[in-house]
């Protein structure tokens, strides 16, 4: 019993700390707002806008709900699906947004952004992976979200 009550309190411990961190780089309504940002900005980049099938997947470690993220994406007319939406083919392209989102010294948040198609057949991760890459995003309430750099990290197909 003791042992139970030991986990319990360690789990609860966990999810504080994380709350804590996300609170520390701005909170739940900021990272909302900075995310859908960089998730509309690399569907603009990489040509997607237009398609049907697009969809948004978000790291279980990120303090955010994914249909906050789908329902802000689809108010600025981004036509996004659930992660789960995609799954059940599997159909569409994929956004996944990657823990941690980072508050910078100078402000700037930091977004790993990643677009994979998952309509490619079974395989290893990296065959459905299209393009990776880090959105700096400066953001202070009241005010939109502006571009401040964008860093690839993957993948040569997109060159």
């Amino acid at each position: 019993m003791k042992l139970l009550a030991a986990l319990t309190l360690l789990l609860i411990c966990q999810q504080i700390t994380h709350a804590q961190a996300n609170v520390a780089a701005g909170g739940n309504g900021d990272l909302i707002e900075v995310t859908a940002f960089a998730v509309r900005f690399e569907a603009e980049a990489s040509q997607l806008k237009a398609r049907k099938d697009l969809c948004v997947a978000i790291d279980t470690r990120l303090e955010m709900r994914e249909k906050d993220l789908v329902s802000k994406l689809k108010a600025s007319g981004l036509a996004v699906h659930s992660h789960e939406w995609c799954n059940r083919g599997p159909r569409g392209l994929r956004f996944l947004v990657s823990a941690p989102i980072k508050r910078a010294d100078d402000g700037a948040y930091e977004v790993k952004v990643e677009v994979g198609d998952l309509t490619i057949k079974t395989g290893e991760h990296f065959a459905t992976m299209l393009k990776q890459g880090t959105y700096r995003v400066r953001f202070e309430k009241g005010s939109q979200p502006e571009m401040g750099s964008y860093h690839k990290t993957c993948c040569p197909r997109t060159e």
